[in-house]
């Protein structure tokens, strides 16, 4: 009869350095942006005991390739900037570039958010009902809800948090000021 496999204790939620694997793997796993309680929640321990974790893990990963990232809200493992170079060679994504009628109603509703179609037309000039659709699509927007004080109740649009992650943001306030941009 084969005997059962010993399986290691669960960490110690108090042990920063037993748990700081977990917050790991649990980042390496889903490849995606976790909330600090989507972290603590699927090790089982206290948000407490995952913030600890997490900055040890942060420590960990100092001299290594990859880097920990506080990102829209929540925590994503990610490559070193100065190792990009050779990541981007490898994958050689292929070009995902916005177009500038694209790129200019992003900056709209990025800075403007919560924002109607037609506020966004009205400060590019230009029907923008496609290329808030296209956004939408790529996942850089997203439907808000309605402007109970407009007539129609119009749609309001915003940022999503793939905008965050895409442009390297942890939050809206890190977008440079307009006043920055115009010197």
């Amino acid at each position: 009869m084969a005997a059962e496999p010993v399986l290691p204790e669960p960490p110690a939620p108090s042990d920063p350095r037993a748990l700081a694997p977990v917050a790991e793997a649990l980042l390496f796993a889903a490849g995606r942006v976790l909330t600090l309680d989507e972290l603590a929640a699927a090790a089982g321990v206290e948000p407490e005991a995952m913030t600890a974790a997490l900055e040890q893990l942060a420590a960990d990963l100092a001299p290594r390739g990859i880097t920990l990232l506080a990102l829209a809200g929540g925590w994503r493992l990610a490559t070193r900037p100065q190792y990009a170079g050779p990541v981007r060679e490898l994958l050689k994504p292929p070009a995902k570039r916005l177009s500038p009628a694209r790129l200019e109603t992003l900056a709209v509703v990025a800075y403007r958010q919560p924002v109607t179609r037609a506020e966004v037309e009205a400060v590019r000039g230009v029907d923008c009902s496609g290329t808030l659709r296209a956004l939408i699509e790529l996942e850089l927007v997203e439907l808000r809800g309605r402007r109970a004080d407009k007539p129609g109740q119009p749609l309001t649009y915003g940022t999503s948090a793939r905008f965050l992650e895409e442009f390297g943001l942890a939050e809206l306030d890190d977008l440079p000021r307009l006043e920055e941009l115009e010197s």
